[in-house]
């Protein structure tokens, strides 16, 4: 029997986001830094809320704004939609907040709220899972997605020696981080034929995000292609 590996491709992340509106903090003549006016606000929407990882980087971003001096909104869909993510970032220009700070569900779906967020003097940077360029003034890209997705399968042919199918769950099918990763490991595989002679790419499949989901797609290829 064939040997096969399925590679959950999960979102992950290093939140090293510092924002910055039109309330900066400024230096002193002494040259100490002054932190921005309470009166400024900063917003996170993350993916999702139930995610764990996403638990975590609220909390950081709350950390980090309590260190800044400035007030702190976090929220996001109980799913990962991209559609209640342009609800949230709407509400959120309507709250007249001075960043916007987004993990995205879709990269071109959120961009024309955002756009209007700019428009409006609202910072936006996007982080883990970028929106498209239109619709940020900044990135924070945690890993080189060529280097994850090629490292993937090089890792996966290592594990089974070679030879065995291949499977990959992501967690959706829109989620910009998780794609990019899967487009270099099918250059990966695609580019190296004598390399990876011996193993059969079959399909990719969504968990869209939800533990009890992605087991169940786990189970489904185990017995598909097990």
């Amino acid at each position: 029997m064939k040997k096969l590996i399925s590679l959950i491709c999960v979102a992950s992340l290093l939140l090293g986001f510092v924002g910055c509106d039109k309330q900066p903090g400024n230096t002193a003549s002494n040259g100490e830094y002054q932190p921005p006016r309470k009166t400024s606000t900063y917003a996170i929407v993350v993916k999702d809320r139930n995610n764990q990882y996403m638990q975590s980087m609220i909390q950081g971003f709350q950390a980090a704004c309590d260190e800044l001096g400035v007030n702190a909104i976090s929220n996001g869909p109980d799913t990962p939609s991209a559609a209640e993510q342009v609800e949230i970032i709407n509400d959120l220009i309507e709250k007249e907040v001075s960043v916007i700070a987004i993990a995205a569900n879709d990269a071109e779906a959120l961009s024309p709220s955002l756009q209007v967020a700019i428009e409006r003097g609202i910072k936006v940077v996007s982080l883990d899972s970028a929106v498209a360029a239109s619709g940020r003034q900044l990135h924070i890209q945690q890993a080189r997605p060529k280097k994850v997705g090629r490292v993937l399968i090089q890792a996966a042919a290592e594990i089974i020696e070679g030879s065995g199918k291949l499977a990959v769950l992501s967690s959706t099918e829109n989620a910009p981080n998780q794609n990019d990763w899967i487009k270099w490991m099918k250059a990966e595989y695609d580019e190296n034929p004598d390399k990876y002679a011996g193993i059969e790419w079959t399909e990719i499949v969504y968990g869209n995000d939800d533990s009890e989901l992605s087991q169940a797609k786990t189970r489904e290829l185990l017995e598909k292609y097990g």
